[in-house]
């Protein structure tokens, strides 16, 4: 009989919630040939996250372009240019296979955490994005955080209680939730550097990493 083989899976965004389907529900750990001895996530939307409802994207997209309206003026032939891009590129995220399944009261998503318990061989690192530019500012408090995920933090894609299912205390060291002043978003954690242009810092996040896998 040939003898399991062991891993550590590191995942980003919903590989996360890819990793947990396969180990959770797919691979039986009595048979198993593929042993899972950690699951690093990083930005995992374990609890599903808002962003995934179209619906929710067409309107963030009719407030953002009022909202730019009423901040620069009137709308100008680039600005209605760059809308119409942003329109097609959401409609096409929304559109991609899985999408649907990390709307947060998705069956999916049900199924996936109904009786779930946090392992002790989880990890998550997560952000509570808080742009420091004033524009950027103004679009992340009106639009993100209180249209998209009903001012609760989050780092611009997933929310930050979600992605360790509302429990820090089953997580201890296994879970590291970003400085605020790091300016880390969804789409920032594995940077070399993070923070402002004009105060960039060194960004700890792959050598904490590195650190997990290596206890």
């Amino acid at each position: 009989i040939e003898e399991p083989k062991h891993c550590t899976v590191i995942t980003r965004s919903r590989g996360g919630a890819v990793a947990r389907y396969l180990f959770e529900q797919v691979i039986k750990p009595k048979k198993a040939r593929l042993i899972l001895n950690k699951l690093i996530q990083i930005a995992p939307p374990n609890l599903g996250t808002p962003i995934a409802r179209d619906e929710l994207y067409q309107k963030t997209l009719n407030v953002l372009s009022t909202l730019s309206s009423a901040v620069f003026g009137i709308t100008s032939p680039l600005i209605e240019s760059a809308f119409l891009i942003l329109k097609k590129i959401t409609g096409e995220i929304t559109a991609l296979p899985g999408i649907d399944d990390l709307e947060v009261e998705s069956d999916a998503m049900k199924k996936l955490n109904e009786g779930f318990k946090v392992p002790d061989n989880y990890y998550v690192v997560i952000s509570n994005f808080e742009p420091r530019n004033i524009i950027k500012k103004i679009f992340d408090q009106i639009v993100f955080d209180r249209i998209i995920f009903d001012k609760k933090a989050n780092d611009a894609v997933v929310p930050l209680l979600g992605a360790f299912y509302n429990d820090r205390s089953a997580f201890g060291d296994r879970l590291h939730v970003v400085d605020e002043m790091n300016n880390v978003s969804h789409f920032a954690y594995l940077k070399s550097e993070v923070g402002t242009k004009k105060n960039r810092i060194h960004n700890e996040i792959p050598e904490i990493i590195i650190d997990w896998i290596n206890e």
